[in-house]
């Protein structure tokens, strides 16, 4: 379900690629099982034979029979009658009920040809509609099809990552339609379609629709998958199917030229309403200076190799909020003016490994104070990291910390303010800025989510630092996640700070002109409010057990 995994940097996998050489091995040993299946390719013909005749071949999601897609389908007829669309519909079989690249194209070819059978015109014009992973292997074929496509219809999925950035590079047009609850294609990877797709909203646009979760795309019981990953939906399923038959009927018109103008008013209205609900997940992914968002320019986003000796133009602002934490309140009380500015950079770098070593800096120019700080992000264990790169919404795609160098309080107190104090150890700047990040969360996200939220959602809770000293091993410890017996998500920085005059405390010689000064430091493992934000609106409504929820968090 996605786009590519690299293996190493010589070898380079495309998930269709794979999924095509699994079904040369596997298909003639499914071709002979379905010769004893009893699936039927499902045709519906239209409601009325008044206005535009057109046809709509749905795919559906894996292990979901066809036919559980039959009342949407029944649904966007009665949808398409009332915008002047007379909508012949089908939908085809897939061994196993999962929609593959091997039995595509002739499953489709297929359902056209018995539409046609049942009255559809040859020359109406079709739309391809998909749900889930069937959206996945459609795309590519419907945008290889040579104009065959009037449009295409993605529910509860969207155009991978591969059509949408840098720029939005798709043949035909695409209705992307999400569901607030979808637990599986999560609702803030469709605000990253909606992000990267905006200003092509007639072409390509996307809609949100609230209360409805991903199994509303159908009907009936979800498969094993679904029911363990979906979230609870606000909204009856008949209440769902309305809704996203009336979106796509809307869109179908609307490319059409058919319709009077309140399809447009509908259009807009969804659209507005859509961006109200994203408002906020795109705020807080750009606060964090996201991969996937606004800032590919950093170790591990698609931009990495803009980075010089481990220095990146990217930057998270987040991280400014963490350094003002520790240093604004006691230079404003001075008179001073506070100036921080972040880069991404490889935390890790050194001479040694072909990089630079990013230490903060502080300096003083008359009544400013400027601190330098860089910071590096982290997102999720190896086998998550393989679910993003492949564009399968199943995990987070928010980052699971910024790593952050910082200025200590002592050092703002001291160089810029000319004071002789002692390190303070006892104040948990960290922490202190991750329950920020939570609560900026909490604020922003929409009325009825933080409600949903306070009332059946996991909360977080800020434990106390860790202090990790030395370098690699604050590095290499990441922002802790843990369920307690109160069923709460306990997060739990990992600091290092440095006094003024560490190295004649630590060590008993002068220090070399090649080593430098390792005082004045404050590192923490900041929670990025993206992070905050996507557990408020998805993986924190889930009720899973305490080990399930602290690997699903980390």
């Amino acid at each position: 379900f996605g786009s590519s995994v690299v293996i190493s940097d010589h070898w380079q996998f495309s998930m269709a690629h794979v999924a095509a050489m699994t079904w040369r091995i596997a298909a003639p040993l499914f071709l002979l099982l379905s010769k004893a299946s009893a699936h039927d390719v499902v045709i519906l013909t239209p409601e009325s034979s008044q206005g535009r005749q057109v046809g709509v071949i749905f795919v559906g999601g894996a292990q979901i029979e066809n036919t559980r897609y039959m009342q949407m389908l029944q649904s966007i007829q009665s949808a398409g009658a009332a915008v002047g669309l007379s909508v012949f519909a089908g939908a085809p079989w897939f061994i196993g009920d999962f929609a593959n690249p091997v039995e595509l194209a002739p499953r489709l070819i297929d359902v056209r040809t018995k539409l046609q059978g049942a009255g559809m015109p040859q020359e109406a014009p079709v739309f391809y509609a998909a749900h889930s992973v069937g959206g996945i292997f459609l795309q590519d074929y419907v945008n290889s099809s040579g104009g065959q496509a009037a449009g295409q219809m993605l529910l509860g999925t969207y155009l991978l990552r591969k059509y949408i950035t840098p720029s939005v590079q798709y043949k035909v047009p695409t209705l992307t339609v999400g569901a607030e609850l979808d637990g599986l294609a999560r609702i803030t990877r469709m605000a990253e379609s909606f992000y990267h797709q905006r200003g092509h909203e007639d072409e390509f646009p996307v809609v949100i629709l609230q209360g409805q979760n991903h199994m509303q795309f159908a009907s009936g019981a979800p498969p094993a998958n679904v029911r363990r990953k979906d979230l609870p939906a606000d909204v009856s399923e008949d209440v769902a199917h309305r809704a996203t038959a009336s979106a796509c009927a809307d869109f179908m018109a609307a490319r059409l030229g058919v319709g009077d103008a309140a399809v447009g008013q509908r259009i807009q209205q969804r659209l507005n309403a859509t961006t109200a609900l994203v408002a906020p997940i795109i705020e807080a992914y750009e606060l964090e200076g996201s991969r996937r968002f606004n800032m590919p320019d950093q170790i591990g986003g698609d931009r990495q190799e803009s980075c010089v000796r481990g220095l990146c133009t990217g930057r998270s602002r987040w991280a400014l909020e963490a350094q003002r934490v520790i240093s604004e309140e006691p230079l404003k009380a001075a008179g001073k003016r506070l100036e921080v500015t972040n880069s991404y950079v490889r935390l890790a770098g050194s001479p040694l490994t072909g990089q630079d070593l990013h230490l903060p800096t502080l300096k003083v120019e008359g009544e400013t104070v400027s601190i330098t700080t860089y910071s590096q992000c982290y997102w999720n264990d190896a086998m998550h990291e393989v679910f993003d790169d492949l564009d399968t919404a199943f995990t987070f795609t928010s980052a699971q910390e910024i790593g952050t160098k910082l200025e200590s309080r002592q050092c703002t107190l001291n160089v810029g303010l000319g004071k002789n104090v002692s390190i303070d150890v006892d104040t948990d700047f960290c922490a202190q800025t991750n329950q920020m990040a939570y609560d900026w969360a909490l604020s922003k996200v929409p009325v009825e989510s933080r409600a949903r939220f306070l009332k059946n959602g996991i909360p977080l809770v800020m434990g106390p630092s860790k202090h990790r000293p030395g370098g690699p091993n604050w590095l290499w410890n990441r922002l802790n996640f843990s369920m307690n017996n109160k069923s709460q998500m306990v997060v739990t920085s990992m600091d290092q700070v440095t006094e003024q005059d560490y190295w004649n405390k630590h060590f008993h010689f002068p220090r070399p002109a090649s080593i430098p000064p390792l005082g004045c430091y404050h590192y923490c493992k900041l929670l990025s409010p993206a992070r905050a934000l996507e557990w408020i609106m998805v993986d924190g409504l889930r009720k899973p057990s305490l080990e399930e929820a602290t690997i699903m968090l980390v």
